[in-house]
């Protein structure tokens, strides 16, 4: 697998969002090239944010919690995306906690993924994040 990780901040392996005070996650993927394939869900199989079925684009962004397809939100959970590199180059995935006013209070993950030298179909990169909530 020809992927570099370039970590923009220590990524966390876990974290808590404390839906008491309004707090929620912000996932954020950039993706350069002509056809992002990627996927993040969560361990009961429920997607939180694709690029399949969407028109291809540079820039996705999901907030979570957000709909009732959220509930229940369980207390633990795991996050999982994993992205497809054979017609992107680099991909940046940011994961931000945020307090009820929108304002930032943590930068959880900011990785870049990027293509390199070996180039195979198969290249991709996974990153996983445990997620625990206060209710």
């Amino acid at each position: 697998m020809a992927v570099k990780e370039t970590q923009h901040v220590d990524p966390q392996v876990d974290t808590v969002v404390d839906l008491r005070v309004g707090e929620y996650l912000l996932y954020k993927i950039t993706a350069l090239g002509s056809t992002p394939m990627f996927t993040l869900a969560d361990d009961r199989g429920r997607t939180i944010l694709t690029s399949e079925g969407v028109s291809p684009q540079m820039n996705y962004e999901k907030r979570w919690p957000l709909s009732p397809d959220d509930d229940p939100i369980p207390r633990n959970s795991q996050h999982a995306i994993i992205g497809l590199m054979p017609l992107v180059t680099k991909y940046r995935y940011t994961v931000e906690l945020h307090k009820k006013d929108d304002s930032l209070k943590e930068t959880v993950i900011d990785s870049d993924y990027d293509r390199i030298e070996p180039l195979d179909d198969a290249d991709q990169f996974r990153q996983n994040l445990g997620v625990g909530i206060k209710k």
